[in-house]
């Protein structure tokens, strides 16, 4: 099933190569910010261990990093980088207070306060 393949793509080297395309791309492009924080929830889905794998892999600093340089603007990085971040948390309490100290609840809430309906 979908566990089957997400475990495959991270033994693959999955989440490095993700992490590595962030690194180099997602600041300077919305579009590469977007999948990759998109590639990066889906692998984390589900699983504590692979969500400890992502975050040695730097997941939560390329997520803020993305979120900060497009997620005002642009709310397919807001949805995807939130995403990401709530899959995350849903690992262990170690994963959630490395996503706070990435600076991650502070992007989640720009990204909502920028993104709201306004009446």
């Amino acid at each position: 099933g979908s566990d089957d393949i997400r475990a495959r793509l991270m033994d693959a080297g999955a989440a490095a190569r993700v992490v590595a395309a962030m690194e180099a791309h997602a600041e300077r492009d919305a579009s590469v910010a977007k999948q990759g924080c998109g590639a990066i929830r889906n692998l984390a889905c589900g699983s504590d261990n692979r969500c400890a794998r992502l975050m040695d892999a730097g997941a939560a600093a390329r997520v803020v990093a993305a979120m900060e340089a497009h997620a005002e603007r642009d709310a397919g990085v807001a949805q995807e980088g939130c995403g990401a971040i709530w899959y995350l948390a849903c690992g262990s309490d170690d994963i959630r207070a490395r996503l706070m100290d990435a600076g991650a609840a502070a992007r989640v809430v720009a990204a909502m306060e920028a993104h709201a309906e306004r009446d």
